[in-house]
């Protein structure tokens, strides 16, 4: 109905509700009618109105009253049955309705009552019209504000959901663009619009792809801009894209660099214009412990820039306790705090063998963003804790976060566990939205017997603001019983629940089982062919659908290494048999293979070979050969150095086959020749298929060129370093037989000052690549580093299944020979608690903020673990098993408060779990009553 239809509707029910609710009778001389004859209000909000009684008569009459308001109306007050009015006496009977929140705007509606038991014995209607006013609430939430694309990917799909919490149908207007890194492949024009009805939601998919010229680079500060008009208001946002490190890049064999130096670099490709770039870095030793570190780099020589967007410049003062200057500062503690070309500072304060503290503040320049931290480590033999608290103020957005994160570990002698909380708290003043996430992760280990051993895995994440709440949980119990020397029985169990609550009381569920026994025996040659049966149980349940499979298989795991050839391969075959609402138990075969080699031919030279074929049923999408795919994947690398390691060579061919699609064929190489006295020249080119033509044609070809200006070491002074990250299963810091390699760790390895004798030497070593990954066999090689200092730190990519590292994300290792540098991760015990405040009865503080306060578990070596509360004052430690533990938190509540238990002692020899609460007693206050003078 349009608007010129309401009015009129509007003017009639406003005249007969006049003429009908005037209530004037002769024949009763009584008056019956509604105080407010029209009505305005909004939806999910509150409808009043009195009706108004009056006898005139001199005889008393009984009066019944009936309501009748529309559908879904609530009455909220209480009416009388019968009301005897005396003569000439008045009656006002209040009328209190809940209106729906779904209600549609403009819509009227007519509240109607029944008058009967009058002295003519006639019932009576009254009206009175309600309009409704629109109500908008439209919301725009971004599940991905940083996208991350790793080596082998180039496309990406970011969601933008659309939120309508009003009363009517909202038009939104959107615009995308990107930055140069970026280009929109969907949707496939740049505007759009969109139209969400009442109490209803949209999620819009993007899918966007690097440019073939970025593919090989790396990047930080991509964005997807999105613009967008909604009644009238123009807003805008963006998702920041971010791109690691490409193969080429992550190399064994590390490149050497001078301690100064300046390079160019120019990419061709013939989709796109030359791009150049710029860098010059160094470093300079101003005294045993004090160094000035520069680095500049410009991307784009070719076209105009904005200096603080587009370029890259960092000058630092850097010693061991501290670090200051201009640039961009990622430490342990600010990582989350990164800003680009920004003012910063990072402090460290050792209290003792076993405790630190850590501060971090930094500022942006270009977008006036600030940040900073505060931390407490404390490391002890069997625990180790760290608790910081973070702060971000993004004031060109309107937005600032408040964060709080535990990580605390347990290390016993049966049991192990690792606790790691985080607290997000983000105001956005534009749209109003007050969000608190919540994350917490347990992980603990229990070995009853040596032939048992049990797994707990949970995760638990919730968030909440204005609009909706979410939770989800995920628990996985994982457990192995050796039946002898040669076979095992091993048992999972795991359960993920989703739930999405939104501020109209909307909800979506999800809930998934899976069950899974696999049995292990030897088969040939000893340990080397396992096999054994695989038997699965999986059941997904929601509020729109529900599917359950079984899958019956057989798995073979052979692995196999002499000398410079190691060889493994995975194989599953079996049967799969589910059922749906449109699938009634139906059977599918299924089979994966995996297969890798790798091959040293010499010392300078290997490669690498890595298959996958598989053909499987999908059992959400249909069983029977439907859905039914061949998948084949092929890798082959090739090193080689030759010239005493002053030319190197790469090349990678990848090789991709389906039922489903065409075969893909891609290749990439890289050349890279120290020419001598400190200049080095590189290559690097990539093929790809030509566009309905067989064969490959050249995409991308790079050159570049640096120069180095400090003198060259002896070689003499150059070793290498090996790092090997594995699962120490027994905690003896060995890398024993048996125990498991952990690749995709990402290291960087970095140089140090160090005293030598009476003289100071910086270490001098940097790389192409600052960051390397490790790979299956768990190890990392950094080939021809001159002596010196070096620091490693590195973060596991994937979920380690409770398996933790305790002392710490970095090591510092002074390289005088060629080393090997082991690097385990043990599993962990948990301490939690909740820190309580009592307040005083005549309190005059404001409120106290019990959140980000950091417990630090210390154990009987001074290794120290830390961890911050939540806002409710909760925490979680994970530390390694089998010690005790002293925990505390600093007493930082001023005078008017007193912490009443602090130092308490966990021992977590015996147990995998120790709860330690605080007490905060907030002191009472003295009230002083003086006579009056």
């Amino acid at each position: 109905m349009n608007r010129s239809h309401n009015y009129i509707l509007h003017v009639i029910s406003l005249v007969l509700g006049l003429l009908l609710s005037t209530g004037l009778y002769a024949q009763d001389q009584s008056i019956y009618k509604f105080v407010k004859p029209h009505v305005e209000v909004e939806a999910d909000k509150m409808y009043f109105n009195v009706v108004h009684l009056e006898n005139k008569q001199d005889t008393a009459v009984t009066v019944k009253l009936k309501l009748m308001p529309p559908k879904g109306w609530r009455s909220l007050a209480f009416l009388p049955k019968s009301i005897i009015l005396q003569p000439k006496q008045k009656k006002l009977i209040p009328i209190r309705l809940s209106i729906p929140k779904t209600i549609e705007a403009g819509k009227i509606d007519t509240i109607a009552a029944m008058i009967s038991g009058v002295t003519n014995g006639n019932p009576l209607k009254l009206h009175s019209t309600v309009t409704l006013q629109a109500k908008h609430d439209l919301t725009i939430r971004i599940d991905q504000k940083i996208v991350h694309f790793k080596s082998e990917e180039t496309t990406a799909s970011p969601s933008i959901v659309l939120i309508n919490k009003g009363n009517t149908t909202e038009t939104i207007n959107f615009h995308y663009d990107t930055s140069r890194e970026i280009r929109i492949l969907e949707p496939n024009t740049k505007d759009g619009t969109f139209q969400i009805a009442s109490g209803q939601d949209t999620t819009l998919t993007l899918r966007i792809q690097i440019k073939k010229e970025y593919e090989h680079l790396s990047f930080n500060n991509a964005k997807l801009f999105l613009k967008y008009e909604a009644n009238g208001v123009k807003k805008e946002t963006y998702i920041r894209l971010i791109k690691l490190q490409s193969s080429f890049d992550n190399l064994t064999s590390a490149n050497i660099l001078p301690e100064h130096e300046v390079g160019y670099i120019m990419r061709f490709s013939p989709e796109s214009n030359a791009q150049r770039a710029a860098f010059a870095r160094g470093e300079k030793i101003l005294n045993d412990s004090t160094s000035i570190k520069y680095d500049f780099s410009t991307y784009n020589l070719s076209s105009d820039q904005d200096f603080w967007r587009d370029n890259d410049l960092n000058l630092s003062l850097n010693s061991k306790y501290y670090s200051f200057g201009f640039g961009s500062s990622g430490t342990r503690l600010g990582e989350n705090l990164y800003k680009r070309n920004s003012l910063f500072g990072d402090y460290t304060l050792k209290l003792d063998s076993t405790s630190k503290i850590h501060g971090f503040v930094n500022t942006s320049i270009h977008e006036q963003n600030t940040g900073g931290a505060m931390g407490y480590e404390l490391n002890l033999k069997k625990f180790s804790t760290l608790l910081s608290a973070g702060y971000n103020n993004y004031n060109e957005k309107g937005i600032n976060t408040k964060s709080l994160r535990s990580d605390t570990r347990i290390n016993l002698d049966k049991i192990f566990a690792s606790y790691q909380g985080t607290y997000f708290d983000t105001r956005d003043r534009e749209t109003g939205l007050h969000t608190k996430q919540y994350e917490h992760l347990l992980q603990s280990t229990y070995n009853p017997s040596e032939r048992m051993e049990l797994t707990l895995n949970s995760d638990i994440k919730l968030s909440n603001n204005q609009q909706e709440d979410n939770l989800s949980s995920f628990f996985q119990l994982y457990g192995t019983y050796n039946l002898s020397e040669k076979y095992h029985l091993i048992g999972t169990f795991s359960n993920n629940i989703t739930k999405q609550t939104t501020a109209l009381g909307d909800e979506m569920n999800s809930f998934q089982n899976l069950y899974r026994l696999q049995l292990s025996a030897p088969g040939l040659w000893g340990d080397r062919i396992a096999f054994g049966p695989q038997i699965t149980q999986y059941e997904n349940t929601s509020s729109t659908s529900s599917l359950k499979s079984d899958a019956y298989n057989l798995y073979i795991d052979n692995s196999f290494r002499k000398g410079n050839l190691s060889y493994r391969m995975n194989l599953l075959y079996g049967y799969l048999k589910a059922s749906a609402p449109d699938i009634v138990n139906s059977t599918g075969q299924q089979l994966r293979l995996q297969a890798r080699i790798s091959h040293k031919l010499s010392l300078n030279q290997d490669y690498n070979l890595t298959v996958n074929y598989s053909n499987e049923q999908n059992p959400t999408t249909g069983i029977g050969g439907r859905d039914k795919e061949k998948k084949l994947t092929a890798s082959l690398n090739y090193n080689q150095s030759f010239f005493r390691n002053r030319l190197h060579f790469t090349s990678t061919a990848n090789y991709t086959a389906s039922s489903n699609n065409q075969e893909q064929i891609s290749m990439n190489g890289a050349l890279q020749s120290n020419l001598g006295h400190n200049l080095t020249l590189k290559v690097r080119s990539e093929f790809r298929p030509q566009a309905q033509r067989k064969g490959l044609k050249l995409s991308t070809l790079e050159v570049g060129v640096t120069k180095g200006f400090d003198s060259r070491k002896n070689q003499s002074m150059y070793h290498d370093m090996e790092i090997l990250y594995f699962k120490d299963t027994n905690a003896n810091g060995r890398f024993d037989k048996g125990e498991e390699p952990v690749d995709n760790v990402q290291t960087r390895v970095t140089s140090s000052v160090t005293r030598s004798g009476n003289s100071v030497r910086s270490s001098g070593s940097k790389f192409l690549s600052t960051a390397l990954m490790s790979n299956a066999e768990g190890r990392v090689k950094c080939k021809n580093l001159n002596e010196g200092s070096y620091s490693i730190n590195f973060q596991a990519l994937s979920d380690l299944n409770g398996y933790f590292n305790f002392e710490g994300a970095q090591r510092e290792v002074l390289l005088d020979k060629n080393k090997k540098v082991l690097i385990n991760f043990v599993q962990a015990a948990k301490i939690h608690g909740t820190l309580i405040l009592k307040r005083s009865s005549f309190s005059a503080l404001d409120g106290i903020d019990i959140g980000n306060i950091r417990v630090t578990a210390t154990d009987s070596l001074g290794r120290s673990f830390s961890s911050l509360t939540d806002h409710l004052g909760n925490y979680t430690l994970y530390v390694p098993r089998g010690n005790s533990y002293t925990v505390k938190i600093n007493n930082i509540f001023g005078s008017k408060l007193q912490l009443l238990r602090n130092n308490i002692k966990a021992n977590l020899q015996e147990i995998h779990t120790f709860k330690v609460n605080f007490i905060i007693q907030e002191k009472k206050r003295r009230i002083n009553f003086s006579k009056r003078k």
